[in-house]
């Protein structure tokens, strides 16, 4: 009974002891605590007083008196300046903007109000006016110039061309079709193997252009441009012949990854130069596909070619017509004038071929 009443007083003496020692333990930490925030605080004030004294400098060297209302005036006003020249520049755009949006709205009612065709078998001749308004005129190229280039396959594929997948060629035609209103000029050619590369064909396309594309028989690089304009994939090129045509051709240019189509459109009225438009001129639209394929280029062309006229009048006569190709038909019965110049204009195209188809030594410059 005894031992049990010494341990029970011993426990009692330890477990005061410790909680004595963990109370000490406490005091200790807590004194260290308070150590700490002090040199913390202390570290603070010295922090804050150098701010203090960094302010009342900074004050001191700040002007002590108000700005004079004539420079509280002259700041407002330069502001309400900028604001009414931000004002007008907004409405300048707005209205040419507007401008823009019944520009473009006519032009494509125009365009959609043109008959389909002038008779069958014969192209659309549509698409041909261009506006003077800078975007205007740069809208309507990009829809022309695309519109004929969606319909490429559609085109080849009406005028008799085989399926893109049948390498085969299709032999070089020439074909006039007459009618009371003149007549059109067909070309159409499809080759398999071209040796070469597509960009060398490309660059040899734009360097015959305007003489053998356009068949302008009299063209020369010495004559002065109208119009001369590049911008993206588009050009446009006008120019008046010694024989007194006015030629205005669009061209556009569109690659893919193994493909290069050029379509061409001749523009029969332009804002820009409407006092060209007394000479006479022609309709001409043209295809030219470019395809690589394993042993080489696959090309394909088509050229549509009409008689002359003058704009918003009448068409001129064949002795004048043939003058054009280089032909006097002066001396030639009424009657074969057609299968004259049907001939004549064989010829002279064969000969360009043949010429723009000769071994060349260097690429020839794009034009």
């Amino acid at each position: 009974m005894q031992e049990e009443e010494l341990d029970v007083e011993l426990l009692e003496r330890a477990n005061k002891s410790l909680r004595h020692a963990q109370q000490t333990q406490r005091m200790v930490e807590y004194r260290q605590e308070k150590k700490l925030k002090r040199i913390q605080l202390k570290q603070k004030v010295e922090e804050l007083a150098q701010l203090r004294d960094a302010l009342a400098d900074a004050s001191r060297r700040l002007p002590m008196t108000r700005l004079p209302w004539r420079d509280v005036a002259k700041a407002l006003q330069e502001q309400r300046d900028e604001v009414e020249s931000d004002k007008r520049t907004l409405e300048r755009y707005l209205k040419e903007q507007r401008r823009l949006l019944h520009d473009m709205q006519q032009w494509v009612a125009v365009q959609l109000s043109l008959q389909a065709s002038p008779h069958a078998g014969v192209p659309t001749w549509r698409n041909v006016s261009l506006l003077a308004n800078p975007v205007s005129r740069r809208l309507g190229k990009e829809w022309i110039l695309k519109h004929m280039y969606l319909n490429t396959d559609r085109v080849f594929q009406q005028y008799g061309f085989p399926p893109p997948n049948l390498q085969v060629d299709v032999k070089k035609e020439l074909r006039f079709e007459f009618d009371d209103e003149g007549y059109v000029i067909l070309f159409k050619e499809q080759l398999h193997s071209v040796k070469g590369s597509l960009q060398r064909q490309v660059s040899q396309f734009y360097h015959t252009l305007l003489s053998l594309q356009c068949m302008v028989v009299f063209y020369s690089p010495a004559l002065s441009m109208v119009i001369e304009e590049v911008d993206g994939f588009t050009r446009q090129y006008a120019f008046v012949t010694p024989r007194g045509e006015f030629v205005n051709v669009l061209v556009g240019e569109f690659h893919s990854s193994n493909r290069c189509v050029i379509v061409g459109q001749e523009i029969q009225s332009d804002d820009s130069v409407a006092d060209y438009y007394r000479h006479h001129q022609r309709n001409r639209t043209f295809w030219f596909d470019i395809y690589t394929v394993p042993d080489g280029l696959r090309t394909r062309d088509i050229k549509l070619h009409s008689h002359p006229f003058v704009l918003g009048g009448s068409n001129l006569d064949r002795i004048q017509d043939a003058g054009d190709f280089g032909l006097n038909l002066s001396d030639c019965p009424t009657h074969l004038h057609d299968i004259r110049l049907h001939m004549w204009a064989q010829r002279i195209l064969d000969m360009k071929i043949a010429d723009y188809r000769k071994p060349k030594q260097t690429p020839p410059p794009t034009t």
